[in-house]
């Protein structure tokens, strides 16, 4: 028998311990629209997790509403987007900076290059790239397999308020939503997957669709499972990050051509 909208929301505020938390939660959740219940639906599945991940530290004051929850001050001492009309510094977080063209050398217009955009972000993990795109004016959507990354991507949703559609899964060719104008791969061609998601890429390309890839190894050729062939992309932006590992990483940002 199915569940319903008010049967899964009290699972997860049981579960949700701490009372700001709560009030968070109780707020995002008041109106049932399909998004709503698409990041509920993210919690519901994972509710023995979410103790964990609101337990962790949150930044005091959500710093100009860029700030996420995955921040963890006894991992890494900096917290993340500390100002972000400033240079980003962090190690982690430069990795997203050319959402906001940090580093270009295209003709594109980043400063409203986003707005009104339909974005679906494919294995969005925590959800930083959707954060970061929505704050800049897109509407949005989140593929994302993993139960860790779900719960977190969630959390983060909800902290900052955004209205996204949730899918709970892999985004394969036979399954994926195709009413988006742009869908973002970043970090997601490891292993078994690299080759399966270069493969949607190139059938979203294929069908009209912009497709915009963060990463390293496939650009340098460095990647043991695929590539691109140079005829393939168009160069957006080319960010060196020293934290980058050996091979992989999100140096290039390339577009399907």
């Amino acid at each position: 028998m199915p569940v319903s909208y008010a049967e899964k929301l009290a699972v997860v505020m049981e579960n949700t311990i701490l009372p700001d938390w709560k009030v968070l939660v109780s707020s995002y959740f008041e109106t049932e629209t399909v998004n709503r219940e698409s990041v509920l639906d993210a919690l519901y599945n994972n509710y023995n997790r979410i103790r964990c991940v609101q337990g962790r530290p949150i930044l005091p004051s959500i710093i100009r509403d860029f700030s996420y929850i995955g921040w963890d001050k006894d991992m890494e001492p900096t917290p993340p987007f500390t100002d972000p009309n400033e240079e980003w510094t962090n190690g982690e977080i430069i990795k997203y900076s050319w959402l906001k063209g940090r580093g270009s050398t295209s003709p594109l217009d980043y400063s409203n290059y986003w707005q009104d955009k339909r974005v679906c972000d494919i294995g969005c993990g925590t959800g930083t790239s959707t954060i970061i795109t929505h704050k800049l004016g897109s509407v949005n959507a989140v593929y994302e397999g993993l139960d860790e990354s779900q719960v977190i991507a969630a959390c983060n949703f909800v902290l900052l308020n955004y209205d996204v559609r949730f899918f709970s899964e892999v985004a394969s060719i036979e399954t994926i939503d195709m009413s988006y104008d742009t869908y973002i791969m970043s970090r997601i061609f490891y292993g078994g997957w690299a080759q399966k998601n270069l493969d949607l890429g190139r059938f979203l390309r294929d069908e009209g669709k912009e497709v915009l890839i963060a990463s390293k190894s496939l650009v340098e050729g460095t990647n043991p499972e695929t590539t691109l062939n140079p005829s393939e992309y168009e160069i957006l932006l080319d960010i060196p990050l020293i934290s980058d590992p050996v091979g992989f990483g999100n140096r290039y940002v390339v577009k399907l051509v």
